[in-house]
């Protein structure tokens, strides 16, 4: 995840990763499918294993952001619940929490980016106080069964892709996503 283009060379180009990357969240949710509750780990995607959870991101990192929506909406679903034993794996330091906190609010970042990738968050409205100032993130067409984003605007003005950079983002603002 720290070098894709490095990454996609070496599996032939883009297609090939992200038809590798299509592959391997398919085998996983069959997978998980014939044997959803086990504590060993995984053949394909083990969320449980934190040097994974960065994988869907290589397709935002690859232009194709709503792909990893769609496998992130899964792995909320197949890895996360609201009891004592919630999390996948072993929280070392708070890791698979953040990345879910920040997963459903719909911005993740990959350590040494100076950017956030901008996804689906999982509510319609969500509040932040970065450094002092105020983030609104809010939702058009909202619903957790959606995660396709077909349009995101920061202060009013069209991103171009799903990336939003750290300086700006914490001056805060409105960010606003529109799903399909």
């Amino acid at each position: 995840p720290y070098d894709v283009i490095g990454l996609a060379n070496l599996f032939g180009g883009r297609e090939n990763l992200l038809n590798a990357l299509n592959e391997l969240f398919s085998n996983s949710e069959n997978e998980f499918k014939s044997e959803p509750k086990t504590l060993l780990p995984r053949k394909y995607y083990w969320h449980s294993n934190e040097p994974c959870i960065l994988i869907p991101y290589i397709y935002c990192e690859l232009n194709d952001c709503n792909s990893a929506n769609k496998w992130i909406r899964w792995i909320f679903k197949t890895s996360y619940k609201d009891s004592p034993d919630g999390l996948p794996g072993n929280d070392d330091g708070g890791t698979l929490s953040a990345w879910y906190i920040f997963s459903s609010m719909g911005l993740y970042t990959i350590p040494v980016r100076e950017y956030y990738m901008i996804g689906a968050p999982l509510f319609k409205e969500i509040d932040i106080n970065p450094k002092g100032s105020h983030l609104k993130i809010k939702s058009e067409n909202f619903s957790r069964d959606k995660y396709n984003v077909k349009k995101i605007l920061f202060n009013g003005k069209e991103l171009t892709d799903s990336k939003i950079m750290h300086n700006e983002l914490i001056k805060g603002g409105e960010l606003d996503l529109v799903f399909e």
